[in-house]
Formats: C-alpha cells, structure tokens, sequence
C-alpha cells in the first residue's frame, strides 16, 4: 500500500504543477477569449455600418437622377404652356407643373435628409473603424503574449502529462476514480501531507493515534473533516513534527 500512496503523491504533485503552469498563464486566456468576441462585435459594426454608407449613397445617387428626370419634365411643361389654346389646356399642363414642383421639393427635402444621414454615417464608420483597429492591435498583442508563454511550457506539459499517463496507469481504477473525484472537489488538492500534525488540507489537528499510522502508510486515510486523503511525506511531515 505505501507505494500505491507513494505514487498517489506523486500524481498530486503532477497535478499541482500544472496548476501552477496554469496560474502563470493568469488570465490571458479569458483575455484573449474576450477581445476576440469584442473584435469580432466591433467588424460587424463596422461591416453594417458600411452597408448602410452603400446604400444611403445609392438612394443620394438615384434621387438626384430622379430629380434631373423631373426638372427635365418640368421645362418640357413650361415649353408647352405657350403652345396651348384655351384655357383647358393651360390648366391641364399647370397641374403638371405644379405636380413635378411638389415632386421635386419631396425629393430635394428626401435628399438632404439622406446627404445628413451619409455624413453621420461617415462618422460612425471611422468611429467603429478606429475601435476595431483599437481591439484588433490589444487582442494581438495579448494572443502574442498568450502564445510565448504556452511555448514556454509546452514541453513542460507534454513531459508531465506523459509522467502522469504513466503513473495514472499504475493505479487501480477505483483508487484514481477517488482520487480524481476529490480533487475536483477540493481545488486539485485530493491528496495532503500531515504538516504540523495536521491534515495538509483543513489543518485539523491529528490525534498522535492516527498519525502515527498514518506515518506507516499501511493504508488509506481520508480526512474527516475535508475529505482529502491524508499521507506522510518525508520532506514535508517529518521537519514539522
């Protein structure tokens, strides 16, 4: 049984090594993560908005066409008003005019209204330009920053999670199963060493009984107050005492 235990601490050390390769990462992959969504938010503004330019700019360009067409037609009618003959006539061809002026001032009052509409648009397309440039230049420099640090310890990760393959394999399933269960339970710390004649998890303290078998490492002990599982180790347990 001590050298099952044995190799349990040995994993929990595994284990507690990744968690400190994961600390030294902090928070950059949520950073990372979440300049990326605003990044990609910030583009789709931009696309829309430049959209929007595209079709403001077509409607500006069609009315300005449309209002040619009119004033075109209203020179046609004022041709003809000097070639009617009676007062019937003269009254029909200033309906027309009256009806392209009033075409005309709908759509010349439409047509400021647009060329507003485009200038503001404008704004807002160098705005959500400059905020996309803005998160585009953070979130690269925190996906560099990201990547040489998980250069930095990939080889570590690699070297520990074969050392851990390895010594997982040597366990008996239960005893993993048990083992895993606690750690996830506990913050990874499934396995502690007595520190101070204390459990290493909860610090409660250990009757000299129980510390004394749990020093012979002849068996499975489990805290009864956290739940970890309590071994002895040399290093640690013994300049304590």
């Amino acid at each position: 049984m001590k050298q099952v235990l044995v190799k349990l601490m040995e994993l929990q050390k595994l284990d507690i090594r990744q968690m400190q390769i994961e600390s030294l990462k902090g928070d950059l992959p949520n950073q990372v993560k979440r300049l990326n969504q605003e990044l990609e938010k910030a583009e789709q503004a931009h696309l829309e908005q430049s959209d929007k330019l595209r079709a403001y700019e077509k409607e500006h360009a069609i009315l300005e066409m449309d209002i040619k067409v009119l004033e075109g037609k209203q020179k046609i009618y004022q041709t003809q008003l000097f070639q009617v003959k009676n007062n019937r006539e003269y009254d029909a061809v200033t309906s027309e005019i009256e009806s392209v002026k009033a075409e005309i001032v709908k759509k010349e009052n439409r047509l400021l209204e647009v060329y507003e509409t485009i200038d503001n648009t404008k704004k807002l397309l160098a705005m959500s330009k400059e905020e996309a440039n803005k998160l585009k230049n953070q979130f690269d420099s925190k996906k560099t920053e990201l990547e040489s640090k998980l250069e930095k310890s990939k080889k570590e990760e690699e070297t520990l999670l074969e050392e851990r393959k390895s010594l997982a394999i040597q366990l008996e399933p239960k005893l993993l199963a048990t083992y895993e269960r606690i750690r996830s339970a506990k913050n990874g710390f499934g396995v502690v060493p007595v520190v101070n004649n204390a459990c290493g998890g909860c610090h409660k303290m250990l009757p000299p009984q129980k510390l004394m078998e749990i020093r012979e490492m002849n068996r499975i002990y489990v805290c009864e107050t956290c739940g970890r599982i309590i071994v002895w180790d040399e290093k640690i347990s013994e300049n304590t005492t």
